[in-house]
C-alpha cells in the first residue's frame, strides 16, 4: 500500500514514516542496497496548484464554492485524492550527492 520499494533492487528502501517525511527534495539511501532514493516533485506541485486554485475560486463571487457544504466536499475530494496519490507514489532513483 505505501509503495516504499527501491527502484534499484526492489526491496523495501525505507519505512512508510520516512516516506511521509521525505518530500521531493530529500534523498535517503536504500536500506538494502544503499542506492539514493527520493520522491518525485510533480505530485507535491500538483497538490499545491490544486489548493491555490481552490482558494482562488472560493474567493470569487457567485461560485458554487461560496456554499460551505460544497466547498467542504470539494476540499475533502482534493485532499483525499492527493493523499491517496502520494501514498501510492513510487520512489525514484536520485543521487546521494
Amino acid at each position: 500500500m505505501w509503495n516504499v520499494r527501491c527502484p534499484a533492487c526492489g526491496k523495501p528502501a525505507f519505512r512508510w514514516v520516512i516516506k511521509v517525511l521525505l518530500g521531493p527534495v530529500h534523498v535517503v539511501p536504500c536500506a538494502s542496497c544503499g542506492a539514493g532514493v527520493g520522491l518525485p516533485a510533480f505530485p507535491l506541485l500538483a497538490g499545491a496548484i490544486l489548493m491555490i486554485v481552490f482558494v482562488f475560486l472560493s474567493g470569487l463571487p457567485d461560485t458554487p464554492l461560496q456554499d460551505g457544504r460544497t466547498a467542504g466536499i470539494v476540499f475533502a475530494v482534493i485532499l483525499l485524492g492527493w493523499g491517496s496519490w502520494f501514498v501510492r507514489l513510487s520512489p525514484v532513483p536520485k543521487s546521494l550527492d
